[in-house]
């Protein structure tokens, strides 16, 4: 009989990023570990964080981005890294088709719940920043996803409402260069399967000249 022990099981991914869980089940919160010496500042548009309730295989979950220029989100297949990619994407404005899942958005609530909520904060801060008059260095977009349509809240700074129509968040989106819809921005895992093992090298260009010029 061999004398080894299995290791403990680690609190870190394989970027050092800190898995922090309120419960072992319900509400589970991702934290990225800064290993910077020196402070950093967001870059305007960047992602602070998101959080997703009752979103796909999440009940609960939340993670938060340090001002880097990279973020590597890892785990292992069926943990939910595609729905965070997903999430993004639908909380920015995105229709549902986009992600190649699905044509309908309440397909994405968790099974057995009768609502979603997706959360982001957006960083605001700088020279080219956004109305900050109005928003502040930060804005906060909320998509809750109904058993039958979806709304949306998008917050200032100081978490009061300054609109709740679709359209805000695509001006927003305009001025903070962000394209949630565009496959050269975001290519979702099922979309990534056609994109690049089904279709010749015309289709690509097709679709990447359509989505850059739209």
């Amino acid at each position: 009989m061999s004398n080894s022990k299995r290791p403990h099981p680690s609190t870190a991914d394989l970027n050092n990023n800190e898995i922090i869980s309120n419960s072992p089940v319900q509400s589970k919160k991702l934290k990225s570990v800064d290993n910077s010496n020196g402070k950093k500042s967001y870059t305007i548009g960047q992602i602070k964080e998101l959080r997703m309730l009752n979103f796909m295989c999440h009940k609960n979950f939340s993670i938060e981005f340090h001002p880097t220029s990279m973020q590597i989100v890892t785990g292992a297949n069926g943990s939910g890294k595609s729905t965070i990619a997903n999430a993004i994407c639908l909380c920015l404005g995105a229709q549902a088709r986009t992600t190649g899942r699905t044509t309908n958005v309440q397909s994405f609530i968790r099974k057995g719940d009768t609502h979603a909520e997706l959360s982001i904060t957006l960083a605001n801060e700088g020279a080219e920043a956004y109305k900050p008059e109005i928003y502040g260095k930060n804005i906060h977009i909320i998509r809750r996803i109904g058993a039958k349509q979806s709304s949306y809240k998008i917050l200032g700074e100081n978490r009061q409402v300054i609109s709740t129509r679709k359209e805000t968040i695509d001006e927003i989106n305009q001025a903070l260069s962000i394209s949630p819809e565009n496959p050269l921005c975001v290519l979702h895992q099922e979309i990534a399967k056609t994109f690049l093992l089904n279709s010749d090298s015309q289709k690509k260009y097709q679709v990447s000249y359509l989505h850059e010029s739209n």
